[in-house]
C-alpha cells in the first residue's frame, strides 16, 4: 500500500487508518485553494499535497487531489481521509482539484475543461474501487439531501448547505448547472476510456461536450 501521506508522513494527523462505516458510494468534490498548475513544472496538486503534510493548524486532507496535468493519491482509499467536516468521512471518498475557486470561475472555458476532466478522471479511479471491494455502482449523477447516503457526486458546499452553513465554503463551480453537466458527461465518457482514463482531447471528441 502507497499513497503520499504514508510515504511523506504529515507533522499533523490527517487520516484514519481503516474506515468506521462501509463506503456508500458518496463522493465529495472540493477545492483546494492554491494557484493553477496551467504550464511547465508542477506545482498545483504537488505543492497543494507539500502543504497538506506541513500544516500544523487543522486537520484537512483528500483521498485525491488533482490539477491540469496530474493527480495524487494522498490518502488510500481503504482509509479515512479528513476532507469533509459534517460527518461524510467515514464513509464517503474526497476528490478535489488544487485550484482557487476565484481564478476557476473566471477561467476560459477551455482551461474549465481540462480542469474538470481531470475531475471525472479521479471520480471514475475511485468508482472502479468501490465497484471492485465492494461492489458499488457509482451512476453519474448529483447527490441531494436526501439521497446523500447513496452513491454519486456532491460538493463540499451541498454538504455544508445541508447542515445549515450554506456560504462557508466556495467550491469552483458552486451551483452551475452547466458545470454539473459537463462534469458528469465527462464522468461517463471515462468508462469508454478505463485504461487510459480521460483526457480532455479524448471528451471533446468522443462526448462531443460543449460549453454555453
Amino acid at each position: 500500500m502507497s499513497a503520499y501521506l504514508l510515504d511523506h508522513p504529515p507533522r499533523r494527523r490527517q487520516y484514519r487508518v481503516g474506515r468506521r462505516a462501509r463506503p456508500t458510494g458518496a463522493q465529495v468534490l472540493h477545492s483546494f485553494e492554491i494557484a493553477p498548475d496551467l504550464h511547465g513544472t508542477d506545482m498545483g496538486a504537488e505543492k497543494g499535497a507539500s502543504i497538506i503534510r506541513n500544516r500544523t493548524d487543522a486537520a484537512g486532507s483528500y483521498h485525491l487531489l488533482g490539477d491540469r496535468d496530474s493527480e495524487i493519491l494522498l490518502v488510500p482509499l481503504e482509509w479515512e481521509a479528513f476532507h469533509d467536516g459534517t460527518g461524510s468521512n467515514p464513509w464517503s471518498i474526497g476528490l478535489s482539484l488544487a485550484v482557487t475557486a476565484a481564478w476557476f470561475r473566471a477561467a476560459p472555458d477551455t482551461e474549465k475543461l481540462w480542469y474538470m476532466a481531470r475531475l471525472a478522471s479521479m471520480g471514475r479511479r475511485a468508482s472502479n474501487w468501490l465497484k471492485a471491494n465492494h461492489g458499488i455502482e457509482t451512476p453519474a449523477r448529483r447527490l441531494t439531501r436526501t439521497s446523500q447516503h447513496e452513491a454519486g457526486f456532491c460538493t463540499h458546499m451541498d454538504r455544508e448547505t445541508w447542515k445549515g452553513r450554506r456560504g462557508r465554503r466556495t467550491d469552483p463551480w458552486g451551483d452551475s448547472d452547466d458545470m454539473w453537466h459537463l462534469f458528469l458527461t465527462l464522468y461517463e465518457d471515462t468508462a469508454n476510456h478505463p485504461q487510459k482514463g480521460l483526457m480532455p482531447e479524448i471528451a471533446i471528441i468522443d462526448a462531443f461536450v460543449t460549453l454555453p
